[in-house]
C-alpha cells in the first residue's frame, strides 16, 4: 500500500512539474532580463560576442531545468539558449552554433558545445 502511495506522488510530480516548468517565460528569475535579439547569421552572431558594443553585447549562462546555474557561459532551459545582459568577455566555442531564433521577450539558440567564458563581476 505505501509504495503505491510513493509511486502516486512520483507520476502525479512528472505530470505537474512539466507544466510549471514550461508554462513561460514566468518560471524564470526576475534578474534575468531577456531582450530580443534577432540572431540571423552564424558567423554574424559570432563576431558579436568577439567584439562586445553597448547594445549588441549579450550575456548568457549555463542553466539547468532547475534553473541553476551550471556555467557561466550560457542561460540554456530545455536545450535553448537565453540571452541576457552585458558582462562576460571572451567567450570561445567548441562546436558551432545549430540555428537560432526570437519569440515573445526572448531569444533562444540550439546549440551543441561551448568552452567555459570568464566573467569580470567587479569583486
Amino acid at each position: 500500500m505505501k509504495k503505491n502511495i510513493f509511486k502516486l506522488i512520483i507520476i502525479t510530480a512528472f505530470l505537474i512539474l512539466p507544466i510549471k516548468v514550461f508554462s513561460g517565460t514566468n518560471t524564470f528569475p526576475s534578474s534575468f532580463n531577456t531582450k530580443k535579439v534577432q540572431i540571423l547569421l552564424l558567423n554574424d552572431f559570432i563576431e558579436l560576442m568577439r567584439k562586445p558594443s553597448n547594445k549588441s553585447y549579450y550575456r548568457i549562462k549555463v542553466i539547468d531545468v532547475n534553473l541553476k546555474v551550471l556555467d557561466n557561459g550560457l542561460n540554456i532551459y530545455d536545450g535553448k539558449i537565453y540571452f541576457n545582459t552585458p558582462e562576460c568577455e571572451n567567450r570561445t566555442f567548441k562546436k558551432e552554433w545549430i540555428s537560432s531564433a526570437c519569440e515573445n521577450d526572448y531569444c533562444m539558440a540550439i546549440w551543441s558545445e561551448l568552452n567555459e567564458c570568464s566573467v569580470k563581476d567587479g569583486s
